[in-house]
């Protein structure tokens, strides 16, 4: 069956409409990111959110595939094919066609990466991330191929090929506020929040892959058992036993899935700071920020270790996370220029540094006796200005 598939992997490498959403995904992807300052994990955060517009050009060239022999008339010819070759064109054109969707997406990845580096940005994309958005790929790819076999038309599949993702965008993010939340089991989720080299938190890619791997074997499955039935094309002893381990895999993960947090909140390096948000009484679990209670003040050694990229100008000193780069503490320094003026004055902060905390600012409250502002790793505009949110807290640490 291994060059079946390779002679079908070829056929789907060859449609254009991968290519093409492939290549517009990048587009939205970088004209997104192209206001902040460029880092490549939350770079790659773009193509994730934007896989709607990938989604129906990988359900299309699957759908094609099912499609090809009824409009190649080639359907005669393959139901005269003996048993034995005619049981191994699904399963062989299922895994062309998610191959190569997941090709797709990760090319779509490559580019955005290779973009973001020439803009100036560093670090690597979540391997769980890529990993997750390209088995969503797949599966888009899987589906259509399942509807073009099943349906033999072209209208349900060109109706159903921005139908499903866009269903499936509509529901992405929508939590219920329960204990136990259905968010997670979404095929394209919400993209947690990041916070630098902590990684995202609630950290779900890597059991979310399993998940929509597992939900891969049942539609495959599913559609080969489906066919096998209507075409006498084999046993179904195989498909049956693909079903159900998927069917596990599915429940196993999602029963995981389930169990997270929409939401954390994060206050220092150290975990035992994290709050989980299960449901909104949660929200009643966090610390109260004030005249005399920042969260800043569970800033301590652990998250000293994490911003490691730093840069020095009359006396103002700024680190941040290694996917900035020097490039952007140097900016910061000059930005915060002003600071150097009063630096003098007893109780003005001479450093900023940037910590993985949960805050809509950009800039936290001092940070006690350390004599220094923290930055908060939220995405920061290309046109920022520090000074700017950082002058008033910088004054109040003084008093």
């Amino acid at each position: 069956m291994r060059s079946l598939a390779w002679f079908e992997a070829r056929k789907v490498a060859r449609n254009p409409l991968l290519w093409l959403g492939a290549l517009l995904l990048f587009a939205l992807a970088v004209l997104n990111a192209w206001g902040y300052w460029p880092t490549v994990p939350q770079d790659a955060e773009y193509v994730h959110e934007g896989l709607v517009v990938l989604a129906p050009f990988a359900l299309l060239a699957g759908a094609a595939l099912g499609l090809r022999d009824e409009t190649s008339g080639a359907a005669n010819v393959v139901s005269s094919t003996p048993l034995a070759g005619r049981s191994r064109i699904v399963p062989a054109r299922l895994l062309a066609v998610a191959t190569v969707a997941l090709l797709s997406c990760v090319v779509a990845f490559a580019a955005t990466w290779t973009t973001s580096i020439v803009r100036g940005g560093h670090g690597v994309p979540d391997a769980f991330l890529v990993l997750d958005a390209s088995l969503y790929i797949a599966l888009a790819g899987a589906a259509g191929f399942g509807i073009g076999r099943l349906t033999g038309s072209r209208i349900m599949s060109l109706l159903a090929a921005p139908l499903l993702p866009a269903f499936a965008y509509f529901l992405q993010g929508r939590q219920t506020g329960r204990v136990t939340d259905p968010s997670w089991l979404l095929p394209s989720p919400v993209v947690p929040g990041y916070f630098g080299p902590l990684g995202y938190l609630p950290d779900v890619f890597a059991i979310h892959s399993v998940y929509l791997l597992g939900g891969l074997l049942v539609l495959g499955g599913g559609i080969w058992i489906a066919v096998a039935r209507r075409e006498g094309a084999g046993s179904v002893h195989v498909p049956v036993a693909v079903t159900i381990a998927g069917s596990l895999t599915v429940v196993a993960a999602g029963a995981w899935l389930v169990t997270q947090p929409f939401e954390v909140h994060v206050m220092s390096a150290a975990r035992s700071t994290w709050v989980e948000i299960h449901s909104p009484r949660d929200y009643d679990l966090l610390p109260r920020t004030g005249a005399s209670s920042s969260l800043t003040r569970f800033s301590g050694p652990a998250d000293r270790a994490l911003a490691t990229e730093c840069a020095e100008a009359e006396g103002i000193v700024a680190c941040v996370f290694p996917e900035y780069g020097t490039e952007f503490a140097r900016a910061v320094v000059r930005d915060a220029a002003p600071l150097a003026e009063v630096a003098s004055l007893e109780g003005i902060p001479r450093k900023l540094r940037m910590v993985p905390v949960t805050e809509e600012s950009g800039v936290n409250q001092c940070a006690g006796g350390d004599d220094e502002l923290l930055l908060t790793s939220t995405r920061w505009s290309r046109e920022f200005e520090v000074f700017e949110s950082t002058g008033e807290a910088a004054f109040y640490c003084a008093i």
